[in-house]
């Protein structure tokens, strides 16, 4: 299962870039993500300072084109943009975890886990740190420990909420299986692959078929 699956669903990872509309969220990511493809990295990091001078949203352009970078699987060089996002910003916890995801995928697991505990040391709740955690510790076999960590998120992130299932029915938990089954159905709206998975980890006694979701997790 990728642990890094549609990354452009994860909201409380990308910070605003311009306003609170999605849609000119998504049309400045898609043009940085250009720029970084067709003109390189430099041309991506001027392209997100001139939209922090124009709109004063305090962006760390290190931080969004590292995330750029990992949503593109280049794991080396989002580390290092985001290792220069994390000294830029030291107290920025969701840079400090998201950078412990990428050392996570990388399997640098040692590094993963020290960023991890320190962006939860900033922000105990840190919803991006918990559910990277979770994937640490599903990755070493700790299901119950994994479980946890993604349950104590609050996350509405389809794969983690897949790893979380997954990890109730390896420790044994279906009753709490069958609740992240529950969550995943919920949000997974038409995405077909999500509820195949979903059926092929043994989380439901019947298979399920996409719904609505019509009670957002707060």
């Amino acid at each position: 299962m990728d642990l890094y699956q549609s990354i452009r669903d994860r909201a409380h990872i990308v910070q605003t870039l311009v306003s609170p509309d999605k849609a000119s969220q998504n049309e400045h990511w898609k043009e940085c993500e250009k720029l970084l493809k067709e003109n390189g990295e430099s041309a991506a990091i001027a392209y997100v300072n001139s939209i922090d001078a124009e709109t004063h949203s305090q962006l760390n352009a290190y931080y969004m084109v590292g995330m750029l970078y990992s949503t593109l699987q280049r794991n080396q060089d989002a580390i290092r943009l985001l290792n220069k996002a994390a000294q830029v910003s030291p107290n920025n916890a969701d840079i400090v975890a998201f950078l412990g995801r990428v050392y996570l995928r990388d399997h640098n697991y040692e590094q993963s886990e020290v960023d991890l505990k320190r962006a939860l040391e900033m922000s105990p709740m840190n919803q991006i740190a918990l559910v990277g955690m979770g994937e640490l510790q599903y990755v070493r076999g700790q299901w119950q420990e994994a479980a946890r960590y993604f349950d104590e998120s609050r996350t509405q992130e389809r794969s983690a909420l897949l790893l979380m299932c997954d990890a109730y029915v390896r420790a044994g938990n279906r009753d709490k299986a069958r609740d992240a089954a529950e969550l995943v159905r919920a949000f997974a709206h038409e995405d077909r692959r999500s509820i195949d998975e979903l059926n092929s980890a043994g989380c439901t006694v019947d298979p399920v078929e996409p719904q609505a979701s019509a009670h957002p997790r707060q």
